[in-house]
């Protein structure tokens, strides 16, 4: 799977990606909270093999020189990311990001 994050993509817009197009899950409109999306995407990703590749990563993340530095500016994304760093899946996952210089 591989998604293209822009600077206007929320968090369920992945959500919806990864679970109806990537994991073929049905029930999409069901999973309202982020975190039960969250979830039913992990269940998803221990259950297949996957290669999910999230490119273009630094429009939702703080710059470099911010106090949150490494921070997603929503804490949906945070969770999300947290999730797929910590929790335990059977996939592989590929974070791309450009570090982009302020003037």
């Amino acid at each position: 799977m591989y998604f293209k994050v822009q600077s206007e993509t929320r968090f369920n817009h992945i959500a919806e990606f990864i679970l109806r197009d990537g994991l073929g899950v049905e029930t999409v409109e069901q999973l309202s909270h982020s975190d039960e999306q969250i979830k039913k995407i992990l269940e998803g990703l221990a259950k297949q093999h996957c290669l999910l590749v999230l490119d273009n990563l630094e429009t939702i993340l703080y710059p470099a020189n911010h106090t949150q530095a490494r921070q997603a500016i929503s804490p949906d994304w945070n969770k999300f990311l947290n999730a797929l760093a910590y929790q335990q899946h059977n996939s592989q996952i590929i974070l791309t990001s450009r570090e982009v210089q302020s003037f």
